[in-house]
């Protein structure tokens, strides 16, 4: 078990992390064979928010499931954190990205590390595996 902190700042690195990767993930899944530039589309978009809120559902979780205790503080860290980062995507987005989905990434990183941490809050039992 981990230190609130300690476990509140792996949460964030993980979710950073994975979605990170995830981007990565979907930018070479969807390029052009040409190397021509990402067209910013449906696609591309449901994939950035399925990937942001997996990651901030994982991120949630991990937190809560390490830490020795206030898991719902450090469920809430990490869904600020990931929030954050939803936020400074949006405000990076490429002037076509649709405003209303480019500015729902913050929020379905915070419902999503909440969930996550919801997750293991859930269940309290010290014999549990989960």
């Amino acid at each position: 078990m981990m230190r609130p902190v300690l476990a509140a700042t792996l949460g964030i690195a993980l979710t950073l992390v994975l979605s990170f990767v995830g981007q990565l993930a979907t930018a070479v899944l969807l390029a052009a064979p040409d190397g021509a530039p990402l067209p910013i589309g449906r696609t591309f978009l449901s994939a950035t928010l399925a990937i942001t809120f997996g990651a901030a559902v994982l991120g949630g979780f991990v937190a809560a499931l390490v830490s020795s205790a206030h898991r719902g503080r450090v469920t809430l860290a990490v869904a600020l954190g990931a929030a954050c980062s939803g936020i400074l995507s949006a405000t990076e987005a490429p002037p076509d990205a649709p405003m209303a989905i480019v500015w729902s990434l913050p929020v379905v990183a915070l419902v999503g590390a909440l969930a996550g941490g919801g997750v293991r809050l859930l269940n309290r039992s010290s014999r549990s595996p989960v």
